[in-house]
């Protein structure tokens, strides 16, 4: 079936019906929280000295527990001269757990090895990874990597491989992306998605793109843009309204289980990052649903979300507050002078309330004491669902080093910036506490790590 409405005297059903685009759209929600400026990094800070890259020497993690701070791990690394972290040793409860990274000429990861030792000396291989890229876009390609077994002395496949499979045509542009993970067997692939792009003769811009998953196909015609450099690997995304891709307007067919739902895309973006997708269904102009991020200070900080806006008198509906019918769903990221994460929390509308609850938050506090300015100290609260803020993780950094200078050579039990966890799906984790696959952003960088 062809989603319909009966008129402006359906605007309730009209709003129910229009909201269900978020779920249509997911991975439009996933890359907005995915976006680099929301996970909070310890980027290094250059100082007056030219050339100078300082990165603390040390770091320790302190857990809060019964009202008290309790120590829980103490961190050394090693560097390259770019502040790439070449190993890592962690200490907790009397075993150590080592992390190696080597890196490509572009300082990305291209393998990791993980060991286990009970006394820091004699170390056993338990996890190894591999990951490979696609030049030009620099998405990862391919994604492997093996947990060791020492009972059965073997080595068994990680349930978290996937690999990329992009084709391109003679003008250079991407036609294809398909994406596949793991079998059950540990050694066939299954396929997850494919994106297909069709061009005009010449031209970089695609006109169609179709992404095809499961039993659901979602297809982009007529497709204008603004920009784009024929090298895309995602549908529906802040990739399609950033850098050199912004798309104007598609129109946007999802074929599902439940029928066939049809919406009338247009977009706009700027140089900053900031962007905003309008979705309508087509014939009903008085409803729109808009997803945004909008950059509020000169740190960096933003807001990001979909709302619905609805024009009850039955007229053309436009990006105007006076439209304003709900918040659906927002996030507020908020940075210090520094460029560092010190507030993120998620708002949401539930059905029947005329604004939006706090979900989950995050707050950060920092000390900058360092010999140069550099961090000292970061302390994590993280909202308890009702209403208060509650100390979680506290983590203290000493003995900087100017790694562009000193180098690996320079460099003893060297500690890295704030280490934080995310989720596939982008949001962040507390933790990465239970086993599975992660994303691990460090110093700016991120990278998947296998627990």
């Amino acid at each position: 079936m062809t989603a319909q409405a009966q008129g402006p005297v359906a605007s309730v059903a009209m709003s129910q019906h229009l909201k269900a685009v978020a779920s249509g759209l997911a991975h439009v929600q996933k890359a907005v929280k995915a976006t680099k400026s929301l996970g909070k990094c310890m980027a290094p800070r250059r100082t007056a000295e030219a050339g100078a890259l300082w990165l603390p020497g040390t770091d320790v993690e302190y857990y809060y527990d019964d009202g008290a701070w309790s120590k829980e791990a103490e961190n050394a690394y090693t560097y390259d001269a770019s502040g790439n972290t070449l190993t890592q040793v962690q200490t907790a409860y009397g075993e150590y757990t080592k992390l190696e990274n080597t890196y490509n000429s572009k300082g990305q990861v291209v393998e990791q090895h993980m060991y286990t030792s009970t006394d820091g000396q004699n170390y056993t291989e338990v996890v190894k990874r591999s990951q490979q890229y696609d030049d030009r876009t620099g998405v990862v390609t391919m994604y492997d990597g093996y947990s060791y077994d020492s009972d059965e002395n073997t080595w068994t496949r990680s349930g978290g491989a996937n690999k990329t499979d992009i084709v391109r045509n003679a003008d250079g542009n991407i036609t294809s992306c398909t994406y596949y993970t793991i079998g059950d067997d540990g050694e066939s692939w299954d396929q997850a998605y494919q994106l297909t792009y069709t061009y005009a003769a010449g031209s970089n811009a695609p006109t169609k793109c179709v992404y095809t998953t499961g039993d659901e196909t979602v297809t982009y015609s007529d497709m204008v843009w603004t920009k784009c450099n024929g090298q895309l690997t995602t549908d529906l995304s802040t990739a399609w309204v950033s850098g050199d891709n912004v798309l104007a307007s598609a129109h946007m067919a999802d074929v599902a289980d439940d029928g066939t739902y049809e919406y009338d895309l247009t977009a706009e973006a700027d140089d900053n990052g900031d962007f905003r997708y309008f979705v309508k269904l087509p014939g009903y102009d008085y409803m729109m649903l808009v997803i945004y991020k909008k950059t509020t200070d000169a740190n960096g900080s933003f807001k990001t979300g979909q709302s619905t806006y609805v024009n009850t008198n039955g007229g053309a509906v436009t990006y105007d507050d006076q439209y304003l019918a709900s918040e659906d769903q927002y996030t507020v990221c908020s940075y210090d002078a520094q460029g560092n994460l010190t507030l993120q929390e998620a708002y949401e509308t539930e059905e029947g309330d005329s604004e939006a609850s706090l979900i989950e938050g995050y707050k950060y506090e920092y000390k900058y004491d360092g010999p140069h300015g550099e961090m000292t100290e970061c302390v994590e609260s993280d909202y308890d669902g009702s209403s208060a803020y509650v100390p979680y993780v506290k983590t203290e950094y000493a003995n900087f080093v100017n790694v562009s200078t000193a180098g690996v050579q320079g460099v003893t039990d060297v500690a890295k910036g704030q280490t934080e966890y995310y989720n596939l799906q982008g949001m962040k984790m507390g933790a990465a506490s239970q086993k599975g696959l992660y994303i691990m952003k460090q110093n700016g960088k991120a990278v998947k790590v296998l627990k």
